[in-house]
């Protein structure tokens, strides 16, 4: 069941959702930031729908930003970089509503940018996080199970004996398994801060709500297989999906905006 979830296209099926969310949440007339938009796909689809969106990162050299098409949406200020200082260059209480795709991992302090997106979002107003934590079985950027809670020294020998294995993401740029583990390695000790969710949850200081059995109900509707579609409408089958599409992949929440 939850490998006909996780085989839909993230990318795809995330900004279907989103926009979906948004345009069900707080309506197409509404304004919305994207915090870490990326190449800025979920910006332009708001966009394309009749939703004010914006989007801002620090476009981190962990990722490849220099074939994205983001040039002209920054220039015009739909998309703004965040400076070192972690301040988002948009006003107080502007938004009604935030969202963050795979963004709080890479998150060196999480307080700060917690304050600043409830600082962002208006009386009443919305965030939805989308995000994996220390709790995850798969590590979400190369797939391989528990290498995340690992320390280097035992990381390395870890993912070199996965890749000799077949597991995980191989990059072609790198000839054998020992430069791959340590490339990994390397990239997930300096670019990634997986938490506890509860800790997440404590940094934002705001109600909660899951999303996540709507959001795996939603991503079941997009697969072809049939027996997981009538699965996951049920009650019990949507609680269990979700639960699992957790431990492989990410939490949703929602968090209100503080008192």
């Amino acid at each position: 069941m939850l490998g006909s979830l996780l085989q839909v296209s993230s990318a795809d099926i995330n900004i279907r959702y989103f926009v979906d969310y948004v345009t069900r949440r707080v309506g197409p007339r509404s304004r919305v930031l994207d915090y870490g938009c990326g190449r800025a796909d979920l910006v332009r689809a708001l966009r394309s729908v009749g939703v004010e969106a914006y989007g801002a990162d620090v476009f981190f050299e962990g990722m490849d930003f220099t074939k994205m098409r983001v040039d002209p949406l920054i220039e015009s200020g739909v998309v703004r970089l965040i400076p070192p200082s972690g301040d988002v260059p948009f006003p107080d209480g502007w938004f009604d509503l935030i969202v963050s795709d795979q963004v709080l991992e890479h998150v060196d302090d999480l307080g700060k940018v917690a304050n600043e997106l409830q600082r962002l979002l208006c009386p009443g107003g919305v965030m939805l996080h989308h995000f994996p934590t220390i709790e995850v079985w798969r590590e979400p950027h190369f797939n391989v199970w528990f290498s995340h809670r690992l320390p280097s020294p035992i990381r390395r020998p870890y993912l070199r004996w996965s890749h000799s294995l077949g597991l995980g993401k191989a990059e072609t740029a790198f000839p054998d398994a020992k430069s791959w583990a340590m490339h990994v390695d390397a990239w997930l000790s300096r670019f990634c801060r997986f938490r506890r969710e509860r800790d997440v949850l404590a940094a934002f200081r705001g109600p909660a709500r899951r999303a996540d059995t709507e959001y795996c109900v939603f991503r079941a509707a997009a697969t072809n297989h049939p027996v997981v579609r009538r699965i996951m409408q049920t009650r019990l089958g949507a609680q269990a999906g979700a639960w699992l599409f957790r431990r492989l992949a990410f939490s949703a929440v929602e968090i209100c905006a503080r008192d």
